[in-house]
């Protein structure tokens, strides 16, 4: 996936704060034929957060290793119009909701390393309408497909440490917008940031714990 990476270093109340962005350098577009391929992996009973797990996501875990910074912005398109992401214009509403949902569940990989490494939140900025729609339905799809687990489980004692983890990733650090980095700065991240370095504690805690569990 032809992608930049840069680095945005800004002021929040006082406090220094570092993210690696991540940009498309050209027109990126996802087939529907990758939604049959996710689909198929699932049912042949293998995790769709272990599809994901390719070179990609290894270049975005080293970069943001790499530079030291606080949290993550992934945008939807670059300033200049070169470059930018989403579905296929011809796969249907229903379709794209169910391809945001597997590929979300694959994303959980690189959303894990990014939390051993002590990033406090993951950001998508500049989505694209549809795609912003299809990714939100997911986040909350997903979240409650573990929710449900852990209750019909008996309680959190019960479940996959793992699946814990991922509860926790996609309701407190994960994140889609439609608006540009600009609009969130001043008050959104200069008052979620300092918040999220207390959870990043119990965050790692969890993971660390899970790490015996995960055959992902």
């Amino acid at each position: 996936m032809p992608l930049a990476f840069s680095r945005l270093d800004c002021e929040l109340y006082g406090v220094r704060r570092a993210a690696l962005v991540i940009t498309p350098t050209t027109h990126l577009r996802v087939p529907l034929e990758r939604l049959d391929q996710l689909r198929a992996e699932v049912h042949s009973g293998t995790d769709a957060g272990a599809i994901e797990a390719n070179s990609v996501n290894a270049t975005i875990l080293d970069n943001a290793r790499s530079a030291r910074v606080q949290f993550t912005i992934f945008r939807g398109r670059d300033e200049a119009g070169l470059g930018s992401w989403g579905f296929d214009p011809d796969i249907d509403d229903a379709s794209a909701r169910e391809l945001a949902y597997y590929l979300l569940r694959g994303q959980m990989q690189v959303y894990r390393g990014l939390v051993a490494a002590g990033l406090l939140l993951h950001l998508h900025v500049e989505w694209p309408t549809r795609e912003l729609r299809a990714y939100q339905a997911a986040l909350q799809r997903r979240r409650r497909e573990l929710r449900e687990a852990v209750r019909a489980a008996g309680g959190p004692s019960h479940v996959e440490p793992i699946d814990l983890v991922d509860l926790w990733i996609l309701r407190h650090m994960t994140l889609f917008f439609g608006v540009g980095l600009d609009t969130l700065l001043d008050p959104f991240l200069a008052e979620s940031l300092p918040i999220m370095e207390r959870r990043i504690v119990t965050a790692r805690h969890m993971l660390r714990q899970a790490e015996g569990w995960d055959a992902r």
